[in-house]
């Protein structure tokens, strides 16, 4: 899932949270710049060992965070049978192992690991990823690859591959949400003007900088939300697969909320 996702799914629920805080659910992804391999700030599972990769966070505040203050965390690495685009699942409650500390920032990425572990069974009820390995993927009856997945290069993230249509469609479905709540359209335009300006104010500088460069929507998305028409068919799955999830995604977080009532208020 796009941290613009993890961001807008939060807001959406979280109505009360500032733009500035709703920021740090992006922070296990965001980090990746500095940390390197996704298995340390996913808490992934090796399913030979069932061993589980982490990392214990700073308690100091995002905004303080540097390549060399996460670098000199304490890591634990249990590996994994291979690389593969669609990565093995992640053990939510393994971060609080690492990290005892209850605060907003890591309830925050807490929670994103929870809405990470409802992609992972949204992505592997869609497809078959039992091949994953040699390559191989299986969706509505096709056989695929990791570029076809995923893409190449810098368009892994905003191309045409299955997994950012998917992503793409999920955050045009959480947009008619949260146009339905509050009337705003969360267009280019918006995530220029309030979403990216949110994450240079929480982060560092060089953090800020190589998070908002992700942030961005395909121009089918930004006309589909700058028009209304956010019921356009012609998706990888229906829209009502995609709200499905969604509602899922949003039962999720509150969960996450009346747990830790007393940090997200």
């Amino acid at each position: 899932m796009t941290n613009l996702n993890h961001f807008l799914s939060v807001v959406i629920i979280l109505s009360q949270i500032s733009k500035e805080d709703a920021t740090m659910v992006a922070i296990p992804d965001a980090v990746r710049c500095w940390t390197g391999e996704r298995v340390y700030t996913h808490f992934t599972v090796n399913p030979n060992t069932n061993e589980v990769s982490g990392i214990r966070y700073p308690v100091e505040a995002v905004k303080e965070w540097s390549k060399e203050l996460l670098n000199s965390c304490s890591k634990v690495n249990s590996g994994k049978p291979g690389n593969a685009v669609i990565d093995e699942a992640t053990d939510a409650e393994a971060f609080w192992r690492f990290n005892s500390e209850v605060s907003l920032q890591n309830v925050l990425m807490y929670l994103h690991l929870i809405q990470d572990r409802c992609y992972d069974d949204y992505i592997r009820i869609l497809i078959d990823t039992r091949k994953k390995y040699d390559d191989i993927f299986v969706f509505d009856g096709k056989t695929l690859s990791g570029n076809d997945l995923r893409g190449k290069g810098e368009m892994r993230w905003q191309g045409e591959g299955l997994l950012n249509q998917l992503d793409t469609q999920v955050f045009v479905r959480l947009a008619k949400v949260y146009y339905e709540k509050t009337g705003i359209l969360v267009s280019r335009q918006w995530i220029e003007d309030l979403i990216k300006p949110a994450f240079y104010k929480a982060y560092s500088k060089e953090l800020a900088e190589n998070t908002v460069r992700f942030l961005n929507i395909s121009d089918y998305a930004d006309e589909m939300i700058s028009t209304k028409n956010f019921d356009v068919s012609g998706w990888p799955v229906s829209n009502r697969v995609a709200d499905q999830f969604v509602q899922i995604l949003f039962t999720h977080i509150q969960m996450v909320i009346s747990r830790f009532s007393d940090y997200l208020k």
